[in-house]
């Protein structure tokens, strides 16, 4: 089932980060970095919670992050999680099973096989009422749909933990943790 497999690949991202965030290392943020990879080749909507996390882990992380060495290991780490790609390569063609990826031993094929060129990139949904509508008109149907999908306590709560997350609120939690201090 594709969709339990995106939600064990999202949960991966997820326990990533969250490992990440106890202990800031480039080798946690690399294990994210895979985790982000191998969801998004999956499933292309993974973007939307591997594109935050990494924004995150990016901002909360810059220290010892935003330096090209740390940035080479985590595009490295990115690119191995989109391996199963390989296999779409090495598998296409005119052998291929029917109904298949299509012909995706070419450059053209394998594009258009990632980009969804049959189905329209970014089309989560068949019809087109669903689908063809811009962008910006759904972003805000969207957002006007948040008061009445969330509780009245739900934006509070989110900005108390992003500003939670980065130190912002002075209350922190073990204050300079993030620092290098001491423990492990």
């Amino acid at each position: 089932e594709v969709f339990a497999l995106n939600n064990l690949l999202c949960a991966a991202m997820l326990l990533a980060l969250l490992r990440f965030d106890a202990r800031r290392t480039v080798g946690r943020a690399g294990a994210g970095a895979f985790a982000v990879g191998l969801a998004l080749s999956n499933q292309h909507t993974a973007v939307f919670f591997g594109a935050p996390f990494a924004l995150w882990a990016l901002l909360a992380g810059r220290t010892a992050l935003l330096r090209p060495a740390p940035l080479l290991l985590l595009a490295a780490a990115g690119l191995a999680g989109l391996s199963p790609y390989l296999y779409l390569v090495a598998r296409g063609g005119e052998s291929a099973a029917w109904g298949s990826w299509g012909e995706t031993s070419t450059v053209r094929g394998f594009l258009t096989h990632v980009l969804r060129l049959e189905y329209g990139t970014f089309r989560l949904a068949n019809t087109p009422a669903a689908t063809d509508a811009e962008f910006g008109l759904r972003l805000r149907r969207f957002s006007e749909s948040l008061s009445e999908e969330l509780p009245p306590y739900a934006a509070p709560i989110a900005l108390l933990g992003l500003f939670s997350s980065f130190g912002w609120l002075g209350t922190g939690r073990g204050g300079g943790r993030r620092g290098g201090g001491g423990g492990g």
